[in-house]
């Protein structure tokens, strides 16, 4: 699904991912998992401007990646084998599709949920 993105807008594709039954090992592990949300902005070919992580002491990590063309971000619950996943992009640049396809299959995800919000508006629009 394509929004109908043109130079006189602000539009934008929020994907909202609710991964479950993923690799416990793999969700509290922060390296990887900043490992994995860099290697799915490549896939979805987006432009990486920084990223942040943070362990928690007891389980669970967060990484939020800047991207030029908005933001990847994970927050993960290993002994729920669960991780909650926001892919904003704005413009006709990068995918948010590719990345959670990336995604997915790096968590070893055998379901998900995914909620799509289109963005936005048109310069033109009163």
């Amino acid at each position: 699904m394509m929004a109908n993105f043109n130079k006189y807008s602000t539009q934008g594709r929020h994907l909202m991912i609710d991964y479950s039954e993923c690799e416990q090992s793999i969700l509290n592990d922060v390296t990887r998992i900043e490992g994995m949300l860099l290697g799915a902005t490549s896939a979805a070919k987006m432009n990486v401007i920084g990223h942040i992580k943070h362990s928690f002491p007891v389980e669970g990590v967060s990484c939020i990646v800047l991207i030029a063309e908005s933001h990847l971000s994970i927050h993960t619950w290993p002994s729920q084998g669960y991780a909650a996943v926001d892919c904003y992009t704005c413009g006709l640049e990068g995918n948010p599709f590719d990345a959670h396809e990336y995604i997915r299959e790096a968590l070893g995800s055998k379901n998900f949920k995914l909620r799509l919000v289109t963005r936005g508006l048109s310069l033109f629009n009163y």
